[in-house]
């Protein structure tokens, strides 16, 4: 049994490989192909209105009550690396807290119950205002750059429903990045400010570094100086904070390595897909 729900899973991260590739495919075609007019949802812009609030606030729920047999706090006892992920750690720490309060308490430090109840109330409301900042900013694009109020409101409540958004609805490290990137896009037409969001979500869980090609591209005859003056500035803030929270250099370095993903990949444990090819 073990073995083939191994198969299973491996056969699941092939899947996702698949149609990663397929969505990569359609977008490098997308160029070349005739545009079709614009296609309005099915829904009425006050259906799709009542659909996503009464989403969000279902899902909210999800991040203030935070029962222990929630599927993500279980993923996340089960499958804790021993190394630290790529990126802020002073953000990772903060993000972590969410499940505190659902701990044992000790009777001899009643204080850090009170502590706990502190931290975890900071970062669920952090959570909180951060899905509702990414579906505002979904909205705007759709009504700012689009020229549709409708088709984003369509576009908010799809991010609502996804199976990925309500599975790890509390996970703040998951939803402040995409907050950040989202808000990108936004404001695609002032660089500097774009440059700023997406050194940000960068500098916070290193993946969004990989889309820096992409965004210099397109700024590339027009503004490309000033988005990656925004870059340079948010990534020397983090720095910056790292440097007055370490106690010394050799900690500041390590962190330092940290954010950036640097770090050498057969000295890591793999997971995911990666994980069935370990010797």
């Amino acid at each position: 049994a073990p073995a083939r729900a191994e198969v299973l899973i491996q056969a699941g991260y092939v899947w996702l490989f698949v149609v990663s590739g397929f969505f990569l495919i359609r977008t490098l075609m997308d160029p070349v192909m005739v545009r079709r007019p614009l296609l309005e949802p099915n829904l009425s812009a006050s259906g799709l209105t009542f659909t996503g609030i009464s989403l969000l606030i279902f899902l909210m729920a999800n991040v203030i009550m935070s029962p222990l047999d929630r599927l993500e706090r279980k993923m996340a006892l089960q499958e804790a690396p021993e190394q630290s992920n790529p990126g802020f750690e002073p953000f990772y720490k903060f993000s972590d807290t969410s499940y505190q309060t659902n701990d044992p308490v000790d009777p001899a430090q009643p204080e850090a119950r009170r502590q706990a109840m502190i931290r975890a109330v900071a970062t669920r409301t952090v959570t909180i205002m951060a899905h509702l900042a990414v579906v505002i900013g979904i909205v705007w694009i759709g009504f700012r750059h689009f020229g549709s109020i409708h088709t984003g409101v369509a576009a908010a409540t799809l991010y609502l429903l996804t199976f990925y958004t309500s599975q790890f609805t509390s996970q703040m490290d998951h939803v402040v990045p995409a907050m950040l990137l989202v808000w990108a896009i936004a404001t695609y037409r002032r660089p500097t400010i774009a440059g700023i969001l997406i050194g940000l979500a960068g500098g916070l869980i290193y993946y969004p570094l990989f889309l820096l090609p992409l965004w210099c591209g397109f700024y590339w005859r027009r503004g490309m100086f000033r988005f990656i003056f925004g870059v340079v500035l948010a990534l020397s803030l983090l720095v910056g904070i790292l440097a007055l929270m370490s106690r010394n250099e050799v900690e500041w370095i390590a962190q330092l390595k940290q954010m950036f993903g640097w770090r050498n990949p057969f000295d890591a444990d793999p997971t995911g897909f990666w994980q069935h090819f370990e010797h």
